[in-house]
């Protein structure tokens, strides 16, 4: 007796679950690593606001300011991007048009999430 439940998937299918997931686990060193920094960071701008002479002390506020939005921007598409993807590895498996349309629809609003990050990032040099 067969069933549809033990059939094996294409390889095709194998793949992509494994690359998703591969991407998932990247998306979640990215979230530690921007999570980490956003709390190094709110220690280090005061210390650095402290140190910075009175008349720049306007200009530097602004400067830590929008590198702590960056910084929180950059954690909240990871942690976006690691659950959606952490899903879609899952639910790419089953024979489910939606989880297709769902693998391009999340890989297209990740991808614009990424270029925003790294386009915010290449603006502070």
């Amino acid at each position: 007796m067969s069933s549809t439940n033990t059939r094996e998937l294409p390889t095709s299918v194998r793949r992509s679950s494994q690359l998703i997931a591969g991407c998932a686990g990247l998306s979640a060193i990215g979230a530690a690593t921007a999570i980490t920094s956003v709390l190094h960071f709110n220690t280090a701008s005061v210390i650095y606001l402290d140190v910075v002479p009175d008349a720049d002390h306007a200009a530097a506020a602004g400067v830590v300011a929008d590198l702590h939005s960056d910084l929180l921007l950059h954690a909240i598409v990871d942690i976006a991007g690691f659950a959606a993807l952490a899903l879609l590895s899952l639910s790419v498996r089953r024979p489910w048009r939606i989880a297709r349309i769902g693998a391009w629809i999340t890989s297209l609003v990740l991808s614009f999430g990424l270029a925003l990050v790294l386009t915010s990032v290449s603006c502070l040099n």
